[in-house]
């Protein structure tokens, strides 16, 4: 590998790696030393029973001493009260995450980019965000509370080393200028002191055309085509657009039939009985940058299809962003 002139790379080595996200196999050869020690500073389980100490009064942190006490048992995932490593979409994200960044091979024979760097592992709970249908329309990682103690953590309990941070989680909704409350948050952190550096994902969206431009005109309407699939989880689209431009949203379903408008300031709630299976917001305003937002959720289970998302023109010269996850 061609590495920078002036440097002297050292496989990360007196720098603090730290992960936030979901499944740590702590008992992995990766993050093990030759002496099958770990590599891992500790790992702060947000959904733990908090215990005297626990970081921010929430969770359970595990120490360095109790994860090796833990690894010289049978079953150290049992003596430990964490783990065992699930199914990829059930919590081993992190781990996959976590040796990308710094395992060292021991393993796979595959090292990653810090192999020699230390290892601080945050499991994430964001479950100070509400999870409905409602709520997810006006809600998200941007707003987490949780999600910005994580990175201060790592970050206080690496002191003065170089400490960079991933995050590769999240979806591609939000307004995509820095102003949401994690984004200044974040910022803040990284400012605080030198060689800091937090890192979040672009996602795997590279080719999957969920992203959308366009303008309404002064007096018509302009329809963007939103197409999803059935599925457990629920579909969310958002549109983005100046503060002094308005319009309504008039939602088609896949068979072309109109649902209601939500007119600027409104929402626009539809149920299946006595579940709400779609919720249309039509936000003026949004508090941090000023920018008004139409955001989309369709349950989890609602037939998949190809949905009209009408915009008429209520006020402005109306550029907008669309974005899709």
């Amino acid at each position: 590998m061609d590495y920078p002139a002036q440097t002297a790379p050292d496989g990360g080595a007196g720098v603090v790696v730290g992960i936030v996200d979901y499944g740590c196999d702590f008992a992995h050869q990766n993050f093990r030393n030759a002496n099958g020690s770990t590599r891992l500073l500790g790992i702060w389980d947000q959904y733990g029973v908090k215990k005297t100490g626990s970081p921010f009064g929430y969770g359970r942190f595990y120490t360095t001493r109790e994860i090796n006490a833990a690894l010289k048992k049978a079953d150290p995932y049992k003596a430990l009260g964490y783990g065992p490593p699930k199914e990829e979409t059930e919590g081993t994200h992190g781990t996959h995450v976590m040796d990308i960044a710094a395992g060292n091979g021991r393993g796979t024979k595959m090292a990653g980019n810090a192999p020699n760097a230390d290892i601080l592992f945050v499991e994430i709970a964001a479950n100070d965000i509400e999870n409905s249908v409602e709520a997810t329309t006006r809600q998200s990682f941007g707003d987490s509370v949780q999600m910005l103690e994580a990175v201060k953590f790592i970050f206080d309990q690496a002191g003065d080393r170089p400490c960079v941070v991933n995050v590769s989680l999240g979806t591609n909704g939000g307004p995509h200028d820095g102003t949401t409350l994690v984004d200044q948050g974040l910022d803040a952190l990284v400012r605080a002191k030198p060689n800091r550096a937090v890192v979040i994902a672009a996602s795997n969206s590279y080719a999957d055309g969920i992203h959308a431009a366009g303008t309404v005109a002064a007096g018509g309407t302009l329809d963007l085509g939103w197409r999803t699939e059935i599925g457990k989880f629920g579909r969310e689209l958002e549109v983005w657009l100046p503060g002094a431009s308005q319009v309504a949203v008039e939602l088609l379903g896949p068979d072309g039939t109109s649902l209601g408008t939500a007119e600027p300031g409104t929402n626009l709630p539809l149920a299946d009985g006595d579940e709400l299976a779609v919720f249309v917001s039509n936000r003026v305003k949004e508090p941090n940058n000023g920018d008004n937002t139409i955001s989309i959720y369709v349950a989890g289970g609602v037939p998949g299809g190809d949905w009209t998302v009408r915009l008429h023109h209520r006020k402005g010269t109306c550029g907008l962003l669309s974005c899709v996850d």
